[in-house]
C-alpha cells in the first residue's frame, strides 16, 4: 500500500483553506523574503531583506501579489482535475519547483503543498536548506527527479528525502553510502526508459528485477517503487501505450520487491497517467507556470 493510501483524497491533493504562507507579513514585521531577478537558487533568490517603503514597496508588493494568485489558481486548477480524475485520493500530487524561487515554494506550500520535486541538486539543496532554516514547521517533502551524476550524489543523500531517478548500481551504492546516519533511509525509485529512447537515463524494462535485488540489499536505501518519463506523444492513444507498459511492469514486479509507488505523468499527460494507475504525478509549469531555463544558475 502506498505510504499515503491511508489519507484522504483532500489531505493527500491538499486542503481548500489556505495556511500560512509566511509572505504575508504583519504590519511590524521588519523584513520580507523578497525575489531578486533574474535568480532561482535560495542564496540569492530568497534572501531576508529589509522591507522597503513607499513606490518601491508598492511595486514588489504588486509583484508579489500576481506571483501569489497565479500559483494559487493553477495549484487550485490541478487539485480540481485530480479530484475528477482520482476520486479516491490514490494519487500523489508532486508540485515541480525547479528553476523558480523558494517564494513560489511558499505559495504552493501556503495553500497546502507539501510534496516538491527538483531536477538540479545544488539548487534543490539550497532551498531545502533554507525552508529548513526559515519555515521547518512545514515539514516539506523533498524529491530529486533529474539525472544524478556521482559528483553529486553527497548533496543529494544528506538533503532529499527520495530519489526517483536511480537507474545504475554505482549512484545506488553512492547514496548509500552517503547518507547520514542521523537521517531515516533514502526512499529511491528505480527509474525506467520505458521507451527504448538512446538520449534518456534509465535502465531497460527488463533490467529492473536485477537493480531493483541489488538496491534491496542497502541498508541506507528503502526501494519504493518505479518512475518513468514516456516519449512526448501527440494523441491519447500514443500517450496511453507507455504509460500502460509502465502499469504492466509494476505490476509484475511490485509483490517481489514490497513496490507501492508508480512515478508517471507530467503536467501534459497526468490525466492519462491517472487512468493507467499513477500513484504520483510530477506537475511544474501546470503550477508554477512558465520556465526561464536561463534562471537556474
Amino acid at each position: 500500500m502506498h505510504a499515503a493510501g491511508a489519507r484522504s483524497a483532500q489531505e493527500r491533493i491538499g486542503p481548500r483553506n489556505k495556511p500560512d504562507n509566511g509572505l504575508n507579513a504583519s504590519k511590524n514585521a521588519r523584513c520580507v523574503v523578497c525575489v531578486v531577478p533574474g535568480a532561482s537558487a535560495p542564496g540569492k533568490a530568497a534572501k531576508i531583506l529589509p522591507r522597503e517603503k513607499g513606490s518601491s514597496a508598492r511595486k514588489g508588493q504588486d509583484e508579489m501579489t500576481k506571483l501569489i494568485e497565479g500559483i494559487e489558481q493553477r495549484l487550485q486548477s490541478v487539485r480540481e482535475q485530480l479530484r475528477r480524475a482520482d476520486p479516491e485520493g490514490r494519487v500523489e500530487l508532486l508540485a515541480v519547483s525547479k528553476t523558480f524561487p523558494v517564494e513560489a515554494v511558499l505559495i504552493a506550500a501556503g495553500e497546502g503543498q507539501r510534496f516538491f520535486g527538483e531536477n538540479y541538486a545544488q539548487e534543490g539543496c539550497g532551498k531545502i536548506d533554507w525552508v529548513r532554516e526559515h519555515r521547518p514547521d512545514l515539514a516539506l517533502t523533498w524529491h530529486f527527479i533529474g539525472p544524478l551524476q556521482s559528483n553529486k550524489t553527497r548533496i543529494v543523500a544528506e538533503h532529499f528525502d527520495w530519489v526517483q531517478t536511480v537507474c545504475r548500481e554505482k549512484i545506488a551504492q553512492r547514496l548509500n553510502d552517503q547518507r547520514p546516519q542521523g537521517m531515516p533511509p533514502l526512499n529511491v525509485l528505480v527509474e525506467v526508459n520505458i521507451d527504448g529512447e538512446e538520449s534518456k537515463s534509465g535502465v531497460r524494462p527488463e533490467e529492473v528485477p536485477a537493480l531493483c535485488r541489488f538496491i534491496l540489499g542497502l541498508p541506507r536505501l528503502r526501494l519504493r517503487g518505479l518512475m518513468a518519463i514516456p516519449a512526448p506523444a501527440g494523441t491519447d492513444e500514443e500517450r496511453m501505450k507507455p504509460l500502460a507498459a509502465m502499469r504492466a511492469l509494476f505490476e509484475a514486479v511490485k509483490d517481489e520487491f514490497g513496490l507501492d509507488t508508480l512515478s508517471m505523468g507530467m503536467s501534459a499527460d497526468m490525466l492519462q497517467a491517472v487512468r493507467a494507475g499513477s500513484t504520483m504525478v510530477r506537475v511544474g509549469s501546470a503550477i508554477f507556470g512558465h520556465r526561464d531555463y536561463g534562471a537556474k544558475g
